[in-house]
């Protein structure tokens, strides 16, 4: 009975080594010995059905390997514990300042650079280190900002010819008019929906060749501040143009991804909405809105648009380093970019890859686009909340233009007297 079982056992043993041979034959990487467990890899990332399909195909490829997600909606939350050497494998980045404070804290390992650089030259900074240019990141996706329009209230032909903002103020203003005075509920129409105010204020004053960044203080550049300033409200000034903050109470968010973000627009009651890129996700899942997109018009100077990313890295505590990497690299690779853009709703970083279907004539303006200034002197959330309560007073008449040029200017001279880290 012993001789029986162990003779079955061994013909099991040999069955089971043939069988993984035979598997091993149909695979592009070795799959794990037997009692030898998985390379596992963390990363850190947001959840989305096409993180997940990225880690399918990679798996798939790479037998040995085994990816598990650490859902995260911005990397800072990590940032102390990476400090300490406790970190995932590898990060998203979705800002700029989050990647420049990891790269500039030795936190990142040096990548491979492919020669010449396969992306756009805007997404650099998710990228490349500042200072002295170490390669730390690979970027998959670009986040212009855009303007998306409703087909339904505005003619497509008339929303083309659109060149400068004046074309587009008459215009929405005009639509806005027309579609208010055929809704039976008495709800008000709007020519347009603003992302916020501050991506109002910086994409107005970079086409003023204006710059929004420490040791930028000027005579030209507080004059193109001001500018900037009394030509936003002017804009507030035409009536039906922009919605008030009260026109937003009582919005529904669902379908919005960011609060009430888009709200009126998804509504159909914004003719034209200045937003990210990534609202297309937004749009593609509701069927009430007939929505098409375009770039923003010129400005006095120039046609720059704001543009965000995101960017993937390795943590330099990994002990996974060459598996790591080469994760990333799929991830930004031609063909991985290919297998994320089939959702539909993404820009590549590439300019040799496509745009999706929806915006395919807003790809030009990704040459045009340019991300947010980075400052190591600058902390980010203490700016942007300076700037907000600037704006906002703007926008209350509690300060004029002249006056919000002077106190922005004061805030961005007070970072720029700290030293550099």
């Amino acid at each position: 009975m012993t001789g029986l079982l162990a003779d079955t056992l061994i013909r099991k043993w040999l069955m089971a080594i043939l069988a993984g041979l035979i598997c091993w034959a149909g695979q592009p990487g070795p799959a794990p010995a037997a009692g030898q467990d998985p390379a596992v890899l963390v990363w850190a990332t947001n959840l989305h059905d096409t993180r997940r399909a990225a880690v399918a195909a990679f798996e798939a490829e790479h037998p040995h390997a085994r990816i598990r997600i650490l859902p995260i909606a911005t990397p800072w939350k990590l940032y102390l514990q990476c400090l300490y050497g406790q970190c995932p494998d590898v990060i998203t980045f979705f800002q700029v300042g989050a990647f420049q404070t990891f790269a500039r804290n030795n936190l990142l390992l040096p990548l491979p650079t492919e020669r010449p650089w396969p992306h756009y030259a805007a997404l650099r900074d998710y990228a490349f280190r500042r200072g002295d240019g170490a390669h730390l990141a690979e970027p998959q996706v670009a986040y212009p900002y855009l303007l998306f329009y409703n087909q339904d209230l505005v003619d497509p032909e008339a929303v083309a010819a659109i060149r400068t903002w004046d074309d587009l103020t008459g215009l929405a203003v005009s639509a806005a008019r027309r579609a208010g005075d055929q809704r039976r509920d008495g709800q008000s129409v709007f020519g347009l929906d603003v992302h916020s105010d501050l991506v109002w204020f910086q994409t107005w004053l970079w086409q003023r060749d204006g710059e929004l960044a420490a040791g930028a203080q000027s005579p030209d550049n507080q004059k193109a501040m001001a500018e900037t300033l009394a030509a936003m409200a002017a804009w507030r000034g035409l009536p039906g143009l922009l919605p008030r903050p009260q026109d937003r109470l009582h919005l529904p968010s669902q379908g919005a991804s960011q609060g009430v973000l888009g709200s009126l627009f998804l509504q159909g009651r914004a003719v034209f909405y200045w937003s990210g890129s990534w609202k297309m996700w937004d749009l593609a899942q509701q069927t009430r809105v007939t929505w098409g997109v375009r770039p923003i018009p010129r400005g006095p100077r120039n046609a720059q648009t704001l543009m965000g990313g995101n960017s993937f890295a390795v943590f330099r505590g990994t002990r996974q380093a060459e598996l790591a990497t080469r994760f990333v690299q799929h991830l930004a690779s031609r063909a991985g970019q290919e297998a994320h853009l089939a959702a539909g709703i993404y820009f590549p970083s590439r300019p040799d890859l496509a745009a999706p279907p929806p915006a395919c004539a807003v790809r030009g303006a990704l040459h045009q686009g340019r991300t947010q200034d980075y400052d190591p002197r600058l902390n980010e959330a203490l700016l942007e909340d300076s700037l907000h309560d600037v704006l906002e007073a703007h926008r209350l008449g509690r300060l004029d233009a002249d006056q919000a040029a002077g106190q922005i200017e004061r805030v961005l001279r007070s970072a720029d007297s700290g030293d550099r880290p």
